[in-house]
């Protein structure tokens, strides 16, 4: 990247940093007041020392150790300070870029939301931002470590110019490695946030799309390549790690050649007397406070790089501006309903060819109009380009007469009702659900709007108006979450009201209520249609064909003269399936072939994760690096032993070959502990990120395990934050706290045995200075836990409510309410930036108590080590010894310290990762499941009750019924009365509270589940299609199909023609969940997905909603002549489609009422009889006659009686 670049994102992070000036300030200047604290402090210690050699009275030494308790005082005072203010920036900074960040995304027009990908938009806002946060509270250290090096070197310039000269030709060697390591450290590490980043969009796509990876049994193939992308991240991650062990390494190892060198340099100027004792030891105690940043140096420079990477990739998100700018100034709409009209309006999505190509069509304010038209035919486009998500390429769209480009946005959709094809509802109550559409709304309000979309059912749900919905409104059934997106739309009162196939999970009674209700108000309405009975309530029918309007007039008149029409609400011969390839063999054959290929033995029950478990399987890994960090420590705690002796048998007793031999011995060591330091930190890592690699596969596992009750519980945001927060907080401390960790207590440990080993009587000072360490941490450890654990909690809610925002973003735009969701957000952010701040502070008062400890603890070695110097009881050498090894102690302390708010973080994640690993197996697996039989011949559902977890009145009553092969069963019945549950008992997704479900005679309960459903097709009401292409989508259920068999499968469910029509065929991007193609086109590919594992049961699960009657009279013809060897069962609104079926059920209040073939209910003139009579009253099926009617007669030929 050019240096411009490089100075652009440190230029824009700095301009957020300095809205903070007044914390800002109060760190700097308390970071150059420590800074110069630290540096007068050896100075004082050497003129104490010069002065005990002198033979002046211990009051001196006893005025100089109260001056050093107040530098103590005073620079533990003013790093607290610091430090807090560091930490403040950084949150308040994270905080502001998180919401500059949704701005941005709230500001997306359709083009940039098309292209969003939810799971690396939360990476960036959370992982990233992560990195962020912790390179600003890094701000002190940087900032004060540059400091300590100017003033300590020009403090040594004062005490002796030739050794300050000397110490000078290892800043070469230093700039050339802090020079270096960045250019080769950002490339890795910003390799390595994307492998992650792209971790998180496979786990969010896998918990989003949950229905059809464990519908078509893909656990195994995602978890597979997850632990692929998981090998990625661990391969850059070490790239990362075995650069940082080169330069930290070398970093260390060149301060300890230094000493060595300092020790034969300064013992010859001793012992000629151009240097006292007390000025060796103030360069000794110099070169120890430059050690510590040096071996931090490779740390903060790769923070530094990701940092870097972290903040310009969410720069780029806060950079992307929607295409569709609003006007300098907005003309004014009329009151009134309004008119619309398009003037040759061409329009494409992206490169793609136009969907819309000069489309013209004017609707007259007050007008009710449908759009027909078959799938990818545009119609839900004109909704797009009414409320402004899109801009046309050319021509023109007016609204009320005004040219929508001199409108701005949130002023033309305050006077819009829209309802997607995709009912999207937040994760709150009914009420606010629906009074989403008109905040303020009162409770009359709400209800009257209700009454209209006839969503009488909601006095039904456990808590009325209160009951909550679920995420995207899964707590409620697909009919229940139409009516009340309808709700929203009209509670408002719109001037012009679009309803994008808004009934198409509606029962005909319950469309006929809406109708009537939707009659009520004056305004202009565009109904997009596949229902022929949505049409009767229409002014004109405006037919669109590849983009243009074919046909526009009364309904009659349209229907008689318009053969694209005809085409859409009839039956397509045309259609009929291709040819079978040859060698495709059975479906047996093929379920049984590739079910060979697929490894399951991860779906055995895995046991609540404990850290031996986890560090098991790297145990031999762990050793390696332990003996080597030993070695690592060994050689830096036998450098001020070397010293001493230096001093002792060199400097003191004039003995020049004993002063050469101990310094070329530190050389050595020097040397050892730079072998040692590279491999054991290499280890270490490796350790570590083999660790996290096992910990996500192993969380992600029992993800694949867990039922849809837990995920009907659990948001899709906070499982993420498990899967990455989480995972995130273990992998910093298992890569950097760990290591630490390690080092830390080794060192610590050897330190005291060497003290104890000089000098027993002295080292009881640190020790006593230890026990109060030891009790500080204890009382940190019961007060900072609750913090942390706030802290998670907080940082949950704000990836929830985040991921929610996403998804629901354009309905906020719709109604909107953006702002509101960004005060939500805010909200969200400014909590979780509060509750860090507080555990920030507490951690702050602990780590900077820990460093006064070690500064009194130096004061008290003076005070006691003067005393027994001046009475013979020690020698020179020990009490420098000791001070060189007080820093040893204590910088363990600190290092520590530091460590232990990783772990805190760590083992509130550890804590998360462990309850979701102990989350029960649902459905459970039977000890010695059976392999189930291919094909399957009978299901059975014997007294079958089911209640779903937490309701208290159940989904399933009683039910008793018998589902045979080459039978197709179709399931009716209103809204809500049990036939998603049904289906869903069926591919045990739930086991049935009460009964049980038969499969050839065997509970279902004992065969092998995986084996089960791999026998099974699914196509759910959200047709959930994976990102990547059209062939990825069909082939997701057999990944190793080929081309041809692909195609095949389009062919055989009459797809085929619509994919051909795409501008990339079956290459075509799908998008994220399937945006970038319409409803109807989704169904026919998730259709073809469930043909292509050629399944013994075919679950159809309002299949064909989507679709204009036409294609799905051509979808249902084709998959009847391909029903022999397969139980069909079909959840059917339109009984037209349930007219064809072998057999018919009738569903009520979860109770089997009715079951017989079509003529026999109509002749019994019960609950069915009554519900076709409502449906014929409203036209709907005008249609059928006359050629539906032979379809009746003719469907599913080789399987009627």
């Amino acid at each position: 990247m050019p240096q411009q670049e490089h100075r652009s994102w440190r230029f824009r992070l700095a301009r957020y940093c300095l809205r903070h000036r007044r914390p800002l300030a109060a760190l700097l200047v308390g970071v150059i007041l420590a800074q110069v604290v630290a540096v007068a402090t050896p100075l004082v210690l050497r003129t104490a020392v010069d002065d005990l050699f002198a033979g002046i009275d211990s009051p001196g030494v006893g005025w100089w150790a109260g001056l050093l308790v107040a530098f103590a005082l005073l620079r533990y005072a003013i790093t607290l300070v610091s430090t807090y203010c560091a930490g403040r920036i950084a949150l308040d900074v994270t905080h502001e870029l998180r919401t500059d960040a949704f701005d941005a995304l709230a500001a997306l027009d359709g083009p940039g939301q098309d292209r969003l990908n939810t799971g690396q938009v939360v990476s960036r806002t959370v992982a990233d931002l992560a990195l962020v946060q912790g390179a600003i509270a890094a701000l002190p250290v940087l900032v004060g470590d540059g400091l300590l090096f100017l003033l300590v070197f020009a403090a040594m310039a004062v005490l002796s110019p030739w050794l300050t000269l000397f110490a000078v030709a290892m800043v070469p060697a230093l700039w050339l490695m802090a020079h270096r390591a960045p250019g080769r450290l950002f490339p890795v590490a910003s390799a390595a946030q994307q492998r992650a980043a792209e971790i998180t969009g496979r786990v969010e796509a896998a918990v989003s799309g949950v229905v059809i990876v464990k519908g078509f049994a893909q656990e195994a193939r995602e978890l597979a390549e997850l632990e692929e992308q998981c090998r990625e991240l661990y391969s850059a991650r070490m790239a990362v790690a075995r650069l940082q062990s080169r330069y930290a390494s070398a970093l260390q190892a060149v301060p300890l050649l230094w000493q060595g060198a300092l020790l034969l340099l300064g013992g010859f100027l001793v012992m000629s007397g151009r240097l006292s004792i007390g000025t060796f030891l103030a360069f000794c105690v110099y070169l120890n406070q430059v050690v510590s940043p040096l071996r931090g140096l490779t740390p903060l420079l790769t923070v530094a790089q990701q940092a870097r990477a972290a903040t310009e990739r969410v720069f780029a998100v806060i950079d992307v501006a929607p295409e569709t700018g609003d006007p300098d100034e907005s003309v004014p709409l009329p009151p009134g309903p309004l008119s619309v009209e398009f003037r040759d309006v061409w329009f494409g999505y992206g490169d793609d060819p136009p969907v819309l190509r000069g489309l013209s069509l004017r609707v007259e304010a007050g007008e009710t109009v449908a759009v027909v038209g078959a799938a990818g035919s545009g119609k839900s486009t004109l909704l797009g380009l009414l409320a402004r998500f899109y801009r046309p390429a050319a021509g023109a769209v007016l609204v009320g007469g005004v040219d929508l480009s001199r409108v701005r946005s949130a002023r033309l959709r305050s006077r819009l009702g829209l309802v997607f094809e995709d009912d999207f509802l937040f994760d709150d109550t009914v009420f606010a659900n629906i009074a989403f559409g008109l905040p303020g709304a009162g409770m009359q309000q709400v209800q009257a709007a209700a009454d209209a979309a006839a969503a009488g059912f909601v006095a039904g749900l456990p808590k009325g108006y209160d009951t909550p919905v679920g995420e995207r409104g899964g707590r409620l059934s697909g009919g229940q979450r139409q009516r009340v997106a309808i709700a929203r739309a009209i509670l408002p009162g719109p001037s012009l009201l679009i309803l994008d196939d808004a009934m198409s999970a509606l029962d005909v009674a319950t469309e006929q209520r809406v109708r009537a209700g939707l009659r009520r108000a004056s305004r202009t309405t565009i109904l997009i249609a596949r229902r022929r009975a949505t049409l009767e309530m229409a002014d004109r029918v405006v037919v669109l064909d590849e983009g243009r309007v074919v046909d526009c007039g009364p309904l009659a008149e349209v229907e008689s003269r318009c053969a694209a029409f005809r085409s859409v609400f009839a039956a397509d011969d045309s259609r009929a399936p291709g040819p079978q390839e040859s060698g495709e063999g059975t479906r047996s054959e093929i379920a049984d072939r590739y079910a060979a290929t697929v490894d399951t033995s991860f779906a055995h029950d895995t046991p609540s994760l404990t850290l031996t478990d986890l560090v098991r399987p790297v145990r031999l890994l762990l050793a390696v690096a332990f003996v080597l960090i030993l070695l690592d420590i060994g050689a830096r705690t036998a450098i001020p032993a070397l010293v001493r002796e230096g001093v002792d048998q060199g400097m003191l007793a004039g003995s020049r070959p004993a002063l050469l031999a101990v310094a070329l011995l530190v050389l050595v060591v020097a040397g050892v502990n730079w072998a040692a330091a590279r491999g054991g930190a290499t280890a270490a890592a490796s350790a570590g990120e083999r660790l996290l690699l096992l910990l996500r596969v192993r969380a992600f596992a029992h993800l694949q395990r867990l039922g849809l009750d837990f995920y009907d519980r659990e948001p899709t945001g906070q499982l993420l934050t498990r899967m990455t927060t989480d995972v995130d907080a273990l992998a910093d401390f298992l890569r950097a706290g760990v290591p630490v960790a390690l080092v830390s207590t080794a060192m610590l440990v050897t330190v005291l045995g060497a003290l104890l080993t000089i000098d027993a009587g002295l080292a009881l000072v640190p020790v006593v200075a230890l026990l109060a360490a030891a009790l500080a941490t204890w009382l940190f450890r019961a007060i900072a836990m609750p913090a942390y654990g706030e802290a998670r909690r907080q940082v949950g809610a704000l990836n929830a409510t985040l991921h929610e925002v996403i998804a629901g973003l354009r309905v906020a735009q719709a109604f909107g309410r953006v702002g509101d969701l960004r005060d939500r957000y805010v909200t969200a952010s400014r909590g979780y930036r509060d509750s860090r701040l507080r555990a920030h502070l507490l951690v702050s008062v602990y780590l900077q108590f820990t460093g006064l400890l070690s500064d009194l603890a130096r004061v008290a070695v003076l005070v006691v080590g003067a005393a027994r110097l001046a009475s013979g009881d020690l020698s020179a050498g020990v009490l420098v010894a000791f001070f060189l090894y007080i820093d040893l102690v204590f910088a363990p302390i600190q290092d520590l310290s530091q460590v232990l708010d990783r772990y805190r973080q760590a083992a509130v994640g550890f804590a998360q990762l462990r309850a979701l690993l102990r989350a029960p197996v649902r459905p459970p697996r039977a000890p010695g499941a059976l392999p189930p039989r291919r094909p399957a011949a009978e299901i059975r559902l014997c007294g079958v009750g089911f209640t779903y977890p937490g309701a208290d009145r159940p989904a399933l009553a009683d039910v008793e019924l018998a589902l045979r092969v080459n039978e197709t069963v179709a399931l009716v019945g209103r809204t809500g009365s049990g036939k998603s549950s049904l289906v869903k008992l069926i591919a045990r997704f739930y086991d049935p509270t009460v009964g049980a479900v038969l499969v050839d005679g065997v509970d279902l309960r004992q065969l092998d589940l995986a084996g089960h459903r791999r026998r099974l097709g699914i196509v759910a009401q959200d047709p959930y299609l994976s990102a990547g292409t059209v062939r990825d989508a069909i082939a997701y259920g057999r990944p190793a199909a080929s081309e041809a068999e692909v195609e095949a499968a389009a062919r055989r469910v009459a797809a085929h023609a619509v994919i051909a029509s795409l501008p990339g065929g079956y290459a075509h991007p799908t998008g994220t969940r399937g945006q970038a193609l319409s409803a109807g086109q989704r169904q026919l590919l998730a259709l073809a997905r469930a043909e292509l594992v050629q399944p013994d049961v075919l679950l159809l699960d309002e299949a064909t909603a989507a679709l204009d009657p036409a294609a799905e009279a051509a979808v249902l013809d084709a998959m009847a002549r391909l029903g022999r060897g397969r139980i069909t069962v079909v959840i059917a609104h339109r009984l037209a489609t349930a007219a064809r079926a072998d057999r018919i059920v009738v569903l009520d209040a979860g109770r089997v009422v009715e079951t017989g073939r079509h003529d026999d209910l109509l002749a019994a003139d019960g609950h069915y009889a009554r519900l076709w009579a409502a449906q014929a009253a409203t036209g709907q099926f005008a249609d059928i006659d006359p050629i539906e009617t032979d379809l009746l007669e003719s469907a599913w030929p080789t399987q009627r009686s």
